[in-house]
């Protein structure tokens, strides 16, 4: 009994146990007041419209936001565009017999065709019309946060900066393809050519060159305007506003895709035109194939 109120004296005159104990208490509540604090100062006040126009962002900024509503908005209305033509071909062909607007019902799409282009349209309406939506939520807390005298990286501009880095792997993977096959193409047209001198190939070794020399074009001028808003982005902030880690995880996911998608496409071709090739040398009691 003796010993244990003897503890309890040391334990309660050990003024470094009690110290400890009380900076314990403090840094637990400053903790919690600092996350607090961090949740109300993540609160924006309900600013004006008048208050919230009056805000000036920057151009590099400016541009971004003009860009991504031209983006959204131009989908819309193209959307739009072939749900009205579908809808209207779709009613076109189950009201007709033979002949409508001088259009025959054979030369008319199919209804499935027309079904897809009805369905896909307002699938593609409803996203972007959510994506607008937040869009422009997201501009709105930003010009809040501006006028409170603090500017954070907006949303959508960090999926931006994403977008920009992925889409230098698929621009790459997508140019790439178009020039291995129809340089393929034309190879091989080319060849054919010079056996028979038919002139319809060479016709259509031109549209394959004409394909080649577009796409050149258009894959430079792709990979300037994708360098260019990323160096805006970057100018603006003075560093890149994604890490080195996640641009690399970025990169590595965009690869992935395009690569399981160009080897799934090539091996879907290399069906299509082997299949036939086999069906003529069974018919013809050859071979399937030179080793077999």
């Amino acid at each position: 009994m003796d010993k244990e109120l003897m503890n309890i004296d040391n334990k309660e005159s050990n003024p470094l146990e009690v110290g400890n104990q009380f900076k314990d208490s403090v840094d637990q509540n400053i903790n919690l007041n600092k996350n607090q604090n961090e949740r109300y100062v993540n609160v924006v006040p309900d600013f004006s419209k008048e208050e919230l126009d009056s805000v000036e962002i920057h151009s590099s900024i400016a541009k971004e936001i003009r860009m991504e509503k031209y983006k959204l908005t131009i989908s819309i209305l193209l959307s739009i565009i072939v749900l009205f033509l579908s809808t209207f071909f779709l009613a076109l062909y189950f009201a007709t017999k033979d002949v409508a607007l001088g259009i025959n019902k054979s030369s008319m799409p199919h209804p499935g065709i027309t079904i897809t282009g009805i369905a896909l349209p307002i699938i593609v309406i409803i996203v972007n019309l959510i994506r607008l939506s937040h869009l422009t939520s997201d501009i709105k807390r930003y010009r809040a946060e501006l006028i409170m005298g603090r500017e954070r990286i907006p949303l959508f501009l960090l999926n931006t900066y994403k977008k920009i880095i992925k889409n230098y792997i698929y621009l790459n993977w997508i140019c790439i393809t178009i020039y291995l096959y129809s340089s393929i193409i034309a190879g091989v047209l080319f060849g054919i050519n010079q056996a028979i001198k038919s002139p319809n190939i060479n016709t259509t070794v031109i549209i394959c060159l004409v394909i080649l020399g577009v796409t050149i074009v258009f894959h430079i001028l792709a990979l300037i305007f994708n360098y260019k808003r990323k160096g805006n982005i970057d100018a603006y902030y003075g560093y890149e506003i994604v890490t080195i880690e996640q641009q690399l995880l970025l990169r590595k996911e965009a690869n992935k895709f395009c690569m399981i998608f160009f080897f799934t496409i090539l091996l879907i071709i290399g069906f299509v035109i082997t299949i036939p090739i086999l069906l003529v040398r069974k018919k013809q009691n050859k071979k399937l194939l030179w080793f077999i």
